[in-house]
Parts: C-alpha cells; structure tokens; sequence
C-alpha cells in the first residue's frame, strides 16, 4: 500500500489543491473500513470522513497548501483513474543513473 500524488499538480501550473491518495489493496481497505461501499460511496462512511479530514487538515498545514488526501481501495482506483501517479517518498532512476553515482 502507498500514498501517491495524483491530479491536476501533475499536469498544470493552475491547480487548487495536491490530491493525495492512498491505495489500499481492496481487501485491507474493507478491513480499514467495514461499512464502506465498495463501489464508490464510501464517503459517506464516518471512519472514512474524520482520517480523510483529518490527514487533509494535518498535510496542508504541514506543507502550506490545500492538500485533498483519500484512501481508496485498488481495483476501483485502477478502474476509474487512469492518469499520472507520482508515489510519495519514492524515486525512480534509470540503472545508467545508478551506476554513475
């Protein structure tokens, strides 16, 4: 499971907020969130509200811009979002990149 960022900053200069998004295997989100539904509706279960706020709330003040933060379970994020992903705290580089440092 990561957290990735995701959306319009990583595409245009004008976006509103950073989307972050954590992506669950679909088995540990139902564990997370039992009453969620799994098609998509699970914002309206309470667990999910207060972390999604809370972590929200918590990374904008960190960083010092809105950040929208969710948990999502894998197959539907893979189904219905087909853009970018940058995951946070990773870095890829090519092997040749590698070898020369």
């Amino acid at each position: 499971d990561l957290c990735y960022v995701v959306g319009s900053v990583l595409e245009r200069s004008d976006w509103r907020d950073i989307d972050v998004v954590m992506i669950l295997d679909d088995e540990a989100f139902m564990a997370e969130f039992p009453d969620a539904n799994m098609h998509g509706a699970w914002e309206f279960d309470p667990k999910w509200l207060i972390l999604t706020i809370a972590i929200s709330e918590w990374l904008s003040g960190q960083i010092g811009a809105a950040v929208d933060f969710k948990f999502q379970p894998r197959t539907w994020a893979n189904e219905k979002h087909k853009g970018p992903r940058n995951a946070v705290g990773m870095s890829l580089v090519s092997r040749r990149e590698a070898e020369a440092t």
